[in-house]
């Protein structure tokens, strides 16, 4: 399921550190492009920062995760 993958993905972002795009691809063993889809949506909806292939969760992105 599309919410559990996107799910993982914020669940290693919940330390509010920056990580690598490189990491987050060595982490979740999903293709590529999948990954790479799911962070640009992240990256649209403001639940994650993406800065020179670094990303962060955003404070909006903190409170997706409450729910």
């Amino acid at each position: 399921m599309i919410m559990d993958f996107i799910d993982r993905i914020l669940k290693l972002l919940m330390d509010s550190r920056w990580h690598s795009i490189q990491e987050i691809e060595k982490d979740i063993s999903e293709p590529e492009h999948k990954i790479h889809n799911a962070l640009n949506f992240l990256n649209e909806q403001e639940f994650v920062s993406i800065q020179n292939n670094r990303i962060i969760l955003t404070s909006k992105g903190f409170k997706l995760m409450e729910l």
